[in-house]
C-alpha cells in the first residue's frame, strides 16, 4: 500500500491532549499496562528554550509519570520519577512484571561545569561540542536557525549512568534507583523498556549512549537486579543502531525493532535462546522511527511509530506473527506541523481498541509540543491485521 493511499483514510480517532504546559518541552512518550490494570505513562520535560533542545543536550530533562486507572480515558496529575532530584536524563522505558510490579530505566548524563571536565576523556563533550552536534542534528535540520545564546549550553557532559527503580504496583512509588554496569559499553539507554522472559528474568535492550551506535541487552531478576555481563545485540560498519524496541513472539523468541541513524530504515535482530545470541540485523520496508511494537490476539504485530517526512504524523504497520512479512503505512495521524513529533507507544484496551499516544505540535498550537493520544478502533485492527500466516 502506498503513503498515499493509507492518508486518504487516516484510522485514528479521538485525538487529545493528554498533557501540555507553556513552560515546558514536552517529548518522548512510553506506556505500560501494570498488573494491577493502571496504564503508566512516562515522558520527558524540560524548559522551554529558544531553540528545541533534546535529553543529550540539557541537564534539566526529567522524567514525568502519569498514571491511569481506566486505560487512558483520564490521567493522574505528572509527578518526576523516580523523585524530583533525577534529573540530566535521557528518555525512559518501563517494563511491566509477571508479578505485578513496573520497572523504570534511565540513562542519566554526567552534567558538570566545562573547567571540572577533562578534554582528553572520549566521555568528555564541552559546550562547544554539545552546540557543533546540535547544529550538525538531523533532527533538526530546517526547524531552527543556529543557537544564538552560548549560555544554551553552558554545561559539560562527562559519562553518566544506566539506573532501574521498581514500583510494586501501578499505583506504588518507585523506589530510590540502582545502577547498572554496562562495561565495556560507554552507556546504557533504553526507551522501550524490557522483555519479560518465562522464568521473570527482564532482557533490557540498551544503545551505548552517548555514541548511539550498537544495540545490547542486559539480564535482570524481577528485583530489578543485575545477572551477567552485557550482551551485544546489534551493530557494525554503516549502521548506527540505538532506541530498540523488544517484542517476545508466540513461540518465545525475542526480536528488537532498532532506529538506524545511518540508513533511516528499521532493522530487526532475533534472537532464540533468551538473549544469548542474535541474529545479524535484518533491514524492513518501514522508513519512520523509532516504533513501538503490541502483539494482537491472533499473533499479528501492530508497530506504531512517528513519520517524521511530509506528511508528518503517526503511522501503523501490521506484520505477520514472525515479525518478516509487512505491510503499511496506514495513517494514525497525518496532520502534525513538523519533524518535532513522534515516540509513539500503544497498549491494547480490554475491549480491543488500541491506545497510542506520542507527542508533537498541535495544528494551529501554537508552537508548543504537547503528549497527545488517538484510538485505532478494534474494528478497524480487524479489518487491517493480516491473516495468520506462517513464516
Amino acid at each position: 500500500m502506498s503513503a498515499r493511499a493509507a492518508i486518504a483514510d487516516p484510522i485514528g480517532e479521538d485525538h487529545r491532549r493528554v498533557f501540555a504546559d507553556d513552560g515546558l518541552y514536552c517529548a518522548h512518550p512510553h506506556m505500560a499496562a501494570a498488573g494491577d490494570g493502571t496504564f503508566l505513562l512516562v515522558f520527558n520535560t524540560a524548559p522551554r528554550r529558544e531553540v528545541v533542545l533534546h535529553p543529550p543536550l540539557d541537564p534539566a530533562f526529567q522524567n514525568r509519570l502519569m498514571r491511569s486507572a481506566d486505560e487512558g480515558r483520564t490521567w493522574s496529575a505528572p509527578e518526576p520519577v523516580p523523585d524530583a532530584a533525577t534529573a540530566g536524563v535521557e528518555c525512559a522505558g518501563l517494563t511491566a512484571l509477571d508479578d505485578g510490579a513496573v520497572l523504570l530505566n534511565q540513562w542519566q548524563f554526567g552534567w558538570v561545569p566545562p573547567d571540572a571536565c577533562d578534554p582528553a576523556d572520549p566521555a568528555c563533550c564541552l559546550p562547544a561540542q554539545l552546540a557543533a552536534g546540535w547544529a550538525a542534528s538531523h533532527e533538526f535540520a530546517g526547524l531552527h536557525g543556529a543557537p544564538a545564546d552560548a549560555g544554551l549550553f553552558p554545561l559539560a557532559r562527562c559519562g553518566g549512568q544506566a539506573l532501574v527503580s521498581r514500583a510494586d504496583s501501578g499505583t506504588a512509588r518507585f523506589r530510590p534507583a540502582a545502577t547498572l554496569d554496562v562495561a565495556p559499553f560507554a552507556g546504557g539507554y533504553g526507551m522501550r523498556g524490557g522483555a519479560v522472559l518465562d522464568n521473570g528474568d527482564i532482557l533490557l535492550p540498551l544503545s551505548d549512549v552517548p555514541h548511539y551506535r550498537q544495540v545490547f541487552v542486559v539480564r535482570l531478576d524481577r528485583a530489578g537486579r543485575q545477572l551477567g555481563p552485557p550482551v551485544l545485540a546489534a551493530g557494525g560498519p554503516g549502521h548506527a543502531f540505538e532506541e530498540p524496541a523488544p517484542l517476545r513472539l508466540e513461540g518465545g523468541a525475542i526480536i528488537l525493532f532498532l532506529r538506524d541513524n545511518e540508513t533511516r530504515m528499521l532493522h530487526t535482530v532475533r534472537s532464540d535462546d533468551e538473549g544469548a545470541t542474535w541474529s545479524a540485523p535484518r533491514r524492513l520496508p518501514i522508513p519512520d522511527y523509532p516504533a513501538a511494537p503490541v502483539r494482537l490476539p491472533g499473533g499479528s504485530i501492530a508497530l506504531v511509530a512517528g513519520c517524521r517526512r511530509p506528511p508528518f504524523g503517526i503511522t501503523l504497520y501490521l506484520g505477520n506473527p514472525s515479525g518478516r512479512r509487512w505491510r503499511g503505512p496506514f495513517f494514525i495521524r497525518a496532520d502534525l506541523p513538523d519533524i518535532d513529533l513522534g515516540y509513539p507507544a500503544a497498549l491494547l484496551r480490554t475491549d480491543g481498541d488500541l491506545l497510542v499516544v506520542y507527542y508533537g505540535r498541535e495544528p494551529g498550537g501554537g508552537g508548543i509540543t504537547t503528549i497527545q493520544q488517538s484510538i485505532v478502533p478494534r474494528t478497524v485492527l480487524q479489518r487491517l491485521a493480516e491473516p495468520h500466516v506462517p513464516g
